[in-house]
């Protein structure tokens, strides 16, 4: 596609790299992770494991945002007859896994400075309240970026011609058709960019005031009360992960005059995703509890076999 900033070139990936290795190699990571995201919830669920962390709802929910947003991708690849507004969803999702992912940076630091007051936990109703607005805001989103200019495909030579940038909205591109609410979605559209880039920046001085409240409290800390510090690294892990892709594709974007090829391009593409998939896995590696689960898992299951042969015998 041709636009007026002359700034969008087709992507070009060698198809012996994206078929079948690469393609198969997301299709098992999608599956592991959605089968640790099915352990995560039902742990958590079951034994209200996260309790004590104060934000289970939330990471649900990012989980929640994360597949969602992995299997709108994947369906915006293919050539879907309705599928010309994939990308505002998708992008709602992905702005939802912000706001979620900021929230627990919050309430991480409430959390440690006043355990018995932490801002989405201690109350229900400002719990639901903070959700709505979280998925009310997912659901502006998604109805400021919808265009039918945005689309995906993979041609025969390898050529995957991706419109789909956040910087193509930067031209106010159909806005007319907005009518009286043009004002407002221009509006939208510039807070989008200013939560991009200044939301994850937010949250490092609050893991680092959550860090000094720790080192600061380290003497009267009990044995029981260190786990503060696993609630505040739980935080930051998930935390991590999302920044070091959002640097990443920050200096990729240096290099949004060329024209991409090959690994780079594939890498580029898929960048967002891999990230979206790597969070669940950093909590189902970063907590013990979840770890050896599947291992006691099939250890029941076994005992349970093992007795229902013997009952038989």
């Amino acid at each position: 596609p041709t636009f007026s900033t002359g700034k969008y070139f087709p992507v070009y990936i060698s198809q012996d790299f994206l078929y079948p290795s690469l393609y198969n190699l997301y299709l098992v990571l999608i599956g592991d992770i959605i089968r640790a995201d099915y352990i995560v919830s039902f742990q958590f669920i079951k034994i209200n494991l996260l309790i004590k962390f104060s934000f289970y709802p939330i990471l649900l929910q990012i989980i929640l945002c994360g597949v969602a947003k992995c299997l709108i991708r994947g369906i915006s690849s293919c050539e879907f007859k309705y599928g010309v507004y994939l990308f505002a969803i998708e992008l709602a999702f992905d702005f939802g896994l912000l706001l979620f992912i900021v929230s627990i940076s919050f309430n991480q630091m409430f959390l440690v400075l006043q355990p018995h007051n932490c801002f989405v936990y201690s109350n229900k109703i400002i719990q639901c309240i903070f959700t709505a607005f979280v998925w009310l805001c997912s659901i502006t989103v998604m109805y400021a970026f919808k265009t039918p200019l945005c689309k995906r495909c993979v041609h025969e030579d390898g050529r995957l011609i991706d419109s789909c940038i956040l910087d193509l909205f930067k031209d106010n591109i159909e806005v007319n058709n907005y009518g009286i609410l043009t004002g407002f979605i221009i509006f939208i559209r510039k807070a989008v960019y200013w939560a991009y880039d200044v939301l994850p920046l937010c949250c490092v001085p609050l893991y680092a005031i959550a860090a000094l409240a720790l080192t600061c409290k380290r003497r009267s800390l009990s044995q029981s009360r260190r786990s503060d510090w696993k609630v505040m690294l739980h935080g930051l892990l998930i935390f991590v992960v999302y920044g070091i892709a959002s640097l990443i594709n920050y200096v990729l974007s240096l290099h949004a005059q060329d024209e991409l090829t090959g690994l780079i391009a594939q890498f580029l593409i898929f960048l967002d995703v891999t990230t979206v998939l790597a969070i669940p896995l950093s909590v189902f590696l970063s907590v013990p509890a979840l770890r050896t689960y599947p291992s006691t898992l099939v250890r029941r299951c076994t005992k349970g076999i093992d007795s229902r042969v013997f009952t038989i015998q």
